[in-house]
């Protein structure tokens, strides 16, 4: 009987995760420290898809950890939202390594994890877990909405996603990524404001950077000029959003 039931929480677990997978954003960032697993929902900026990301980066560390060794626990978590009051839960699927109000959500694997052999049967070992990544990413990259998309969500942050950068990181050239796009019936400039927008919306409901934080990581020159950005989009001034989120929030949040 207890087979049967570890048997019925794997698929379930298989199951949710590729659920889960299917309707995020998710790259590889490597780097001197080992690889980044970047996990993001863009969904509409309105909904707090908190819950969503958390048990998705859930799902991949158990994942992991069953194919690696049961002592196995993250490097670094990072998630985007503010410190909740307690950390109990986050302790014990994460360990003590989760950080909060990150400018992305997301979870190091050291060189040494990726190094350790596993067990190529299982369906979640490390290569097929980095295919099925990749896989994700090809996916998304058939459609140049979401490919751009991608990109500047990459590049905001370090040069602010002009039209150059993004194209190179697409490696094609600024007339045929505006072309594709065009067929696709948007435009470059289209897709960067809404994610600029989208991103700034959830920094201010959903973390507790500061304004001057959030100018930079979303690669505005200056405070102000990310102040006029958007008011002009959103209707309100960014401290004015963060405070009718905050009382949202406790409202929800309420007995």
């Amino acid at each position: 009987m207890r087979r049967r039931h570890k048997s019925s929480l794997r698929k379930a677990h298989q199951t949710f995760f590729h659920v889960l997978m299917s309707s995020a954003l998710v790259h590889l960032e490597q780097h001197e420290l080992g690889l980044t697993v970047h996990y993001e929902v863009t969904a509409a900026a309105e909904i707090d898809e908190t819950q969503s990301v958390h048990l998705g980066l859930a799902l991949l560390a158990r994942n992991l950890r069953n194919d690696l060794y049961p002592q196995w626990s993250p490097e670094r978590v990072m998630l985007l939202c503010r410190e909740p009051r307690s950390r109990v839960s986050y302790t014990r699927v994460f360990s003590q390594n989760v950080f909060f109000n990150q400018e992305c959500n997301g979870m190091l694997l050291s060189h040494q994890v990726l190094a350790h052999p596993l067990n190529e049967k299982q369906r979640f070992s490390r290569p097929a877990l980095l295919d099925y990544l990749r896989e994700n990413q090809q996916r998304r990259n058939r459609s140049p909405a979401s490919a751009t998309e991608d990109s500047v969500r990459k590049l905001l942050a370090s040069s602010g996603a002009p039209l150059e950068a993004v194209a190179l990181n697409q490696l094609q050239s600024r007339r045929t990524l505006q072309r594709r796009l065009a067929g696709s019936g948007t435009t470059f400039q289209a897709i960067k404001q809404q994610t600029k927008l989208d991103l700034a919306r959830k920094y201010l409901s959903q973390t507790d950077l500061k304004l001057s934080q959030i100018s930079e990581v979303l690669g505005f020159s200056s405070l102000s000029a990310f102040s006029r950005f958007f008011h002009k989009a959103q209707g309100c001034a960014p401290k004015a959003y963060r405070a009718q989120a905050a009382g949202i929030n406790e409202r929800l949040s309420a007995p």
